[in-house]
């Protein structure tokens, strides 16, 4: 059947999304260039008919609502309904009662340690505030906080310092640089030296005043819908619980539009440690990696997203640069060059992104 006699029958599905057909599916586009050229169809036609003709037969998704329903742990309706990441992102029931025992071992874990939590803030000041409560939430022996902040020129450091008459145990370097923002910015070698050399003044912090924390998290403070605080616990029990086990990173959600995707793909590597500078083809893998929540987690050679649980003792051994491009990688070859192992804990759980 032609296009012409397709559409002498049909029309185009209401429900049907061109757009996130040819994002989540680009070899369409190849076939409509191919098999259509120069015709009066639009774009959109020429992608529902190789939906009609063949997309369905191989399961693909005619619009974004499907493919999450289908494809993801994520409950759609959540996402756009609810703004608690417990919810939207809530462990699957087969694994239910496995998750909630660990996390309260966890719990009781946390309770009897000492949590050193280091962080990197620049013009954040839309999601800083809800990180912050998030990390007061801990319940441990003793918590203690340290963010290194540069050239914000929005009201991060106005929340920062408020924070700090409330918690007397965070600590502040706020720091005058002259800095551009490189956010987004294509020289990512000089951006990718600066958070290292920032992170590694936040790891010196930990080894001069806190080496005897018990556990130390390396959190982002710009998450939309933040983190998992039960997931954190869930980190610590399976730090306690797999032998050489240094470091735990988390599931990093990223919702915009009509993409889904983990979003801290970039520290990712799976068994090597090459410096993956065009990143796609990792993008490609981990973006359909969705393990369910409150599965065990799955061990990689480096992962952070956006929120990572430490041992202190490996965290300590760590040095952050840019030698394998992302500095977490670095980081994480330093870990695994002194016995230690990461490793992604679907139930460690951080929202990065969430723009409907």
């Amino acid at each position: 059947m032609t296009i012409q006699e397709f559409y002498l029958q049909h029309r185009v599905n209401p429900h049907f999304d061109g757009d996130f057909y040819l994002k989540t599916y680009p070899e369409t586009w190849r076939f409509a260039r191919e098999h259509f050229g120069e015709t009066n169809f639009s774009a959109e036609e020429k992608l529902f008919y190789h939906y009609s003709i063949y997309g369905y037969k191989t399961n693909k998704q005619i619009n974004f609502y499907n493919f999450l329903k289908n494809q993801t742990p994520i409950d759609p309706d959540k996402i756009y309904n609810s703004k608690d990441i417990e919810q939207v992102l809530p462990p699957h029931a087969s694994f239910i009662e496995d998750y909630n025992k660990n996390n309260e071992l966890g719990k009781q874990i946390a309770k009897d340690s000492k949590i050193a939590v280091v962080a990197l803030a620049r013009n954040c000041e839309k999601m800083l505030q809800n990180s912050l409560d998030l990390i007061y939430s801990l319940d441990c022996k003793e918590l203690n906080t340290f963010i290194f902040e540069n050239d914000s020129t929005d009201k991060t450091r106005e929340i920062l310092q408020k924070n700090k008459t409330i918690h007397p145990s965070l600590e502040l370097s706020l720091n005058d640089l002259n800095l551009e923002e490189l956010r987004g910015n294509n020289d990512l070698k000089t951006r990718i030296e600066r958070l290292a050399r920032y992170r590694n003044v936040c790891k010196d912090w930990v080894k001069n005043k806190h080496q005897d924390s018990d556990f130390v998290i390396v959190v982002d403070l710009d998450a939309d819908l933040g983190f998992s605080v039960s997931g954190i616990y869930n980190s610590i029990f399976w730090l306690n619980s797999i032998p050489h086990a240094g470091g735990m990173g988390s599931y990093s959600a990223y919702f915009k539009g009509s993409q889904y995707s983990h979003y801290d793909y970039t520290t990712i590597r799976l068994n090597d440690w090459e410096k993956h500078e065009d990143s796609f083809h990792a993008l490609q893998w981990f973006s359909k990696f969705h393990p369910l929540i409150g599965s065990n987690p799955v061990e990689f050679y480096s992962c952070h997203g956006g929120l990572a649980t430490y041992k202190t003792e490996a965290f300590c051994c760590g040095d952050y640069n840019n030698q394998l491009g992302i500095e977490h990688v670095a980081f994480h070859k330093s870990l695994r060059d002194h016995g230690w192992n990461m490793f992604f804990n679907p139930s460690s759980r951080f929202f990065t992104v969430l723009e409907p």
